[in-house]
């Protein structure tokens, strides 16, 4: 499924920052394990919604590649509750995973896809409801991704003169928000009017090549980070002070407490950018590419302790808290076969390392042009050094 530009999930980034899509094409947007669950949670609610089945009943099942537990279960058991209680309020079935686009700006390549959406004619209502698996809060007040799937489904279903009430609702069971894990905001006609033009403005700011980057809490998950100064100079502030460190006050360490999970993320992102380009062959100053060899791992720690019973080991002494032990360790207790058997030793690599690192540099990048091609003429020996 393509993806816009002007996603309303990252609208919260873009629409303050409209320099981040220009700056950040050509950069993967990655993802991680929470990004991962929380699309299993969302396909195993809509497989229970779909299907008019219990949640509880498909633990052990597999959505997005990943097992159902009963954390997921309790997650997919609140999104479908909400969405039933909508079903009946209004008399209608939800539209799931709908596709909307906010043509009324005269383009389209402004979309998404709304988890939920409710509409009732005989009432005059639009409810578009989202889905949030993560830990972090999502307020549902001014939030421009719910918004956005609001204004962009009355374009596409053409409801601007058909409806009067849009409301707006976040579900969130795994965060203790103080209003509770389901929160709704109403909106008017004219509030959607308005949030139409915020969209407008931002998406021709986007497209102006002089837009300059505005950094702040929405840089965290920009994938130039690694490549915008003013990211770097926003992290740096608020990592340091010029107060002396005696004299800093509990107001002052709040607020660089409150910024180091961004600044790990940039510096984390600025460390994957320099592994790449060395890798691509850029020549640092201070740094080199070299081989990596990693440590061994166990990919089935559950058949490891099966192994470790049937030859007394108590699966405890497996354990260096709270990470299982390396292979060294597993040998010393279960032996050469079975440690043999259950670890594996991934393939070697390359790391960036200070030049004063032992390992000898390797070779990286394009060779292009270090060879000539094999159909040209080679010299000879009396091309070289004269006639023999």
């Amino acid at each position: 499924m393509s993806h816009s530009v002007y996603s309303f999930s990252s609208s919260h980034r873009w629409m303050v920052c409209p320099a981040t899509i220009r700056m950040s094409k050509g950069y993967r947007n990655g993802t991680n394990d929470a990004a991962e669950l929380g699309t299993a949670v969302h396909e195993l609610g809509e497989f229970c919604i779909g299907l008019g089945v219990q949640p509880d009943g498909c633990i052990g099942m597999t959505f997005n590649d990943i097992i159902a537990t009963q954390q997921m279960v309790d997650g997919a058991t609140m999104y479908k509750n909400v969405v039933d209680d909508l079903t009946l309020r209004y008399g209608v079935q939800p539209l799931m995973e709908q596709r909307v686009v906010m043509s009324s700006l005269g383009r389209d390549d402004v979309y998404g896809t709304s988890d939920v959406t409710h509409i009732s004619l005989d009432k005059r209502i639009l409810h578009t409801t989202d889905y949030k698996n993560g830990y972090g809060c999502v307020e549902v007040e001014d939030n421009s991704q719910t918004a956005g799937y609001s204004v962009a489904t009355l374009d596409t279903l053409n409801l601007w003169d058909k409806v009067d009430t849009i409301y707006n609702t976040i579900i969130q069971p795994n965060y203790g928000h103080i209003e509770g894990p389901v929160r709704t905001i109403e909106y008017s006609i004219a509030d959607m009017v308005e949030w139409r033009e915020k969209y407008r403005v931002a998406v021709l700011r986007a497209d102006d090549l002089n837009e300059k980057p505005i950094a702040g809490e929405h840089c965290h998950y920009c994938p130039a980070q690694a490549n915008c100064r003013a990211r770097m100079e926003y992290a740096l502030t608020k990592a340091y002070t010029e107060t002396p460190i005696e004299n800093i006050s509990i107001g002052e360490l709040e607020l660089i407490y409150q910024e180091t999970r961004s600044i790990k993320k940039f510096l984390d992102m600025v460390a994957g950018r320099m592994l790449e380009e060395g890798r691509n062959g850029v020549n640092f100053k201070d740094f080199k590419v070299v081989k990596s060899y990693p440590r061994a791992v166990c990919n089935d720690p559950d058949a490891l302790f099966l192994d470790a019973e049937k030859v007394g080991v108590d699966k405890t002494k497996l354990f260096n808290d709270p990470k299982l032990v390396g292979k060294t360790k597993a040998k010393a207790l279960l032996g050469k076969q079975l440690t043999e058997k259950h670890y594996r030793v991934p393939p070697a690599s390359t790391t960036l390392v200070p030049n004063n690192d032992k390992r000898p540099a390797v070779r990286v990048g394009k060779a292009t042009g270090v060879f000539a091609p094999i159909n040209e003429p080679r010299p000879t020996a009396s091309g070289v050094f004269g006639k023999i």
